[in-house]
């Protein structure tokens, strides 16, 4: 992600460290998934388009999906 994102904006950004012990790592990574949801999108669009099958596997499926629901 932050490789495609520096190649075609110039810019690096990074997704936040994650850890099942420290108190709201996981709000900051769901923080950024809301904050950069259409580029993550995007990226999800261009991986699946690459792939011979063009379909996406289950948990990029997934991902994708949660993405594009308003409740979530």
């Amino acid at each position: 992600f932050s490789w495609w994102l520096e190649a075609r904006s110039g810019y690096r950004l990074v997704f936040p460290d994650t850890s099942n012990t420290r108190y709201g790592s996981y709000g900051d990574g769901a923080g950024f998934c809301l904050w950069k949801r259409h580029t993550i999108s995007t990226v999800l669009d261009e991986l699946r388009d690459t792939k011979g099958s063009r379909t996406f596997t289950n948990l990029e499926k997934n991902v994708y999906y949660a993405l594009q629901d308003v409740p979530t």
